[in-house]
């Protein structure tokens, strides 16, 4: 029930972030003004710094950066620099040349998010100053120094593609992994044998591949100035946590202890403090990002605890082990990268976790789609020994085991249950005659007519032999012998169009009646009776059958 009512809230939450960034991507813009696009490649270093406060500022300060402009060819030459959650305003002189700021339009977002500035320079600003304001929205953001570029954005724009390749590289194997878990477990859903909850582990790996992808710099020179990119990073993140779990549980023998859906009960009552605060435009997604870290550190606390306690209980053993490095990797690479991206003030976070998360998907999932194939395996060997149990071989028919196991189910109600008997005449005869293979043929020949006809309606039987049956629920009568007239129409036309092999159905029907039988067994004799008297009569008719 927990495990329910914890999946069913997840893919509300899921549904409800998809539809807020949905509205993001469709409304939210940037105020944005700048000089036209045109092309020099170094890093600034001599420009001078200088804080003021500034009452009107979200976090009560604006940085200014200030250095004369030089070297600037005749073709055009770009300033470029990358901003995290900074209003940007850049002046040559007195003039405001390039401006980036939220549209005061939008329904919430504080912040423009991460954005790549590329401010174009002429020829004619040599010798002039330029100055730079920064105006952060969030007090992480306060003391961050951007990189200044003075140069072509070709060159730019290639330096930064090859710093991100690693994190780019890992995030899309994670989102490509997390969809071949999700598509093997929905190719393979009605199948009883497979672990649905891999398909937790494909949401999770797509979450975390989303957060790495979305996070990355080079991004931004796709979504200049979007600021869906840096809230899409944060709600993937807040999204992973759940699905790790509810899959990692499941690989626990102690998958049933209620401590497992703690951290699921305290991440999704953060999604939903999250999403109020930014939907009353409270606090924006970054600000309380914090929250998240904490959850994840949770989350650590009681795996690490869980995966003891079954150490304890169970001891070590191969699963176990493997489970435990997994584990270990991707802990170890969280906490690294939290404690860098704090150290650094968020300026720097490496790909530990990212590393370590896709060790353990890779390792877990293909061990859990592996298991899956074999059961899969046996559980098709299994059903094919039933069947071996339950079918005659030679037509595919029930066979008298499971009409025994039929009428001996507890759940069986015989009240308006009609018994049909058939019985093939002459068949003895066809064996000694014809051989062996024709008398497969008459067997077969009359279990697909009598299939066809009473199929539909009920279960067929073969008993053995020469000996068939139907049990027919909830059926009438005048039914049931328009059903034997078209068996025996069938009847007619197979042996109008046979060169050898002659078919006679003898065939009788019976509803059960309380009043004159005790079970279901004492309207099938009356059945019998029925259709001995018919088969009698067939072979007087026939002067004792006929094979031709």
């Amino acid at each position: 029930m927990l495990k329910k009512i914890v999946q069913y809230t997840y893919f509300l939450f899921l549904a409800l972030f998809a539809i807020l960034m949905g509205y993001v991507m469709l409304t939210f813009s940037l105020s944005t003004e700048g000089r036209e696009t045109r092309s020099g490649y170094e890093l600034l270093k001599d420009y001078s710094l200088s804080m003021t406060e500034d009452a009107d500022a979200p976090v009560g300060v604006r940085q200014i950066y200030t250095w004369t402009i030089s070297d600037v060819k005749d073709a055009y030459q770009m300033l470029i620099f990358y901003t995290k959650h900074q209003n940007v305003y850049v002046y040559i002189g007195e003039e405001c040349i390039y401006r980036v700021e939220p549209d005061p339009k939008n329904l919430f977002g504080r912040t423009p998010g991460g954005v790549w500035n590329q401010v174009p320079l002429a020829e004619s600003d040599n010798g002039k100053q330029i100055r730079v304001e920064l105006v952060p929205v969030y007090e992480s953001s306060a003391d961050t120094v951007p990189d200044f570029y003075f140069g072509t954005k070709y060159d730019v724009v290639v330096g930064v593609f090859c710093r991100s390749i690693p994190s780019g590289v890992f995030g899309i194997a994670a989102i490509l992994t997390g969809l071949a878990f999700i598509g093997f477990v929905l190719y393979n859903y009605k199948n009883t044998e497979i672990d649905k909850t891999l398909g937790m582990l494909g949401i999770f790996s797509i979450m975390l591949g989303l957060w790495k992808v979305t996070d990355a710099e080079a991004l931004r020179f796709f979504f200049p100035g979007q600021i869906q990119m840096a809230m899409l990073s944060c709600v993937t993140l807040l999204l992973v946590s759940v699905p790790f779990l509810l899959f990692i549980k499941e690989q626990q023998n102690n998958r049933d202890s209620v401590i497992w859906y703690i951290p699921c009960f305290t991440s999704l009552a953060e999604m939903l403090v999250v999403l109020v605060l930014q939907l009353t435009d409270r606090m924006d997604f970054r600000q309380t990002l914090i929250l998240t870290h904490l959850q994840l550190l949770f989350l650590v606390v009681v795996c690490v605890g869980m995966v003891a306690w079954e150490v304890h209980v169970s001891g070590w053993n191969a699963k176990i082990k493997k489970s435990v490095c997994c584990m270990g990797l991707c802990f170890v690479g969280l906490l690294a990268d939290l404690a860098l991206y704090y150290a650094t003030d968020g300026k720097s976070m490496v790909i530990l976790a990212l590393c370590g998360f896709l060790i353990y998907i890779l390792v877990q999932g293909i061990s859990s789609m592996k298991e899956a194939k074999q059961l899969m395996a046996i559980g098709m060997r299994a059903r094919s020994f039933e069947r071996m149990a339950y079918h005659d071989q030679l037509t595919g028919l029930y066979n008298r085991t499971a009409y025994a196991a039929s009428i001996g189910d507890e759940n069986f109600d015989p009240e308006r249950c009609i018994v049909v008997v058939f019985d093939l005449n002459d068949l003895k005869k066809c064996n000694d005659t014809l051989g062996h293979e024709k008398g497969d043929l008459y067997i077969r020949e009359s279990a697909r007519i009598i299939q066809n006809i009473f199929g539909e309606a009920g279960e067929c039987y073969r008993m053995g032999g020469d000996e068939f049956s139907v049990l027919l629920k909830n059926g009438s009568l005048s039914r049931c012998k328009q059903m034997v007239e078209k068996l025996k129409a069938q009847v007619k036309r197979f042996n109008d169009g046979s060169k050898d092999v002659f078919m006679q159905i003898a065939c009788g029907y019976e509803m059960y009646d309380k009043r004159i039988d005790y079970d279901i067994g004492d309207t099938a004799r009356r059945a019998d009776k029925m259709m001995y008297h018919e088969k009698f009569t067939m072979k007087q008719q026939n002067g004792g059958g006929e094979i031709r």
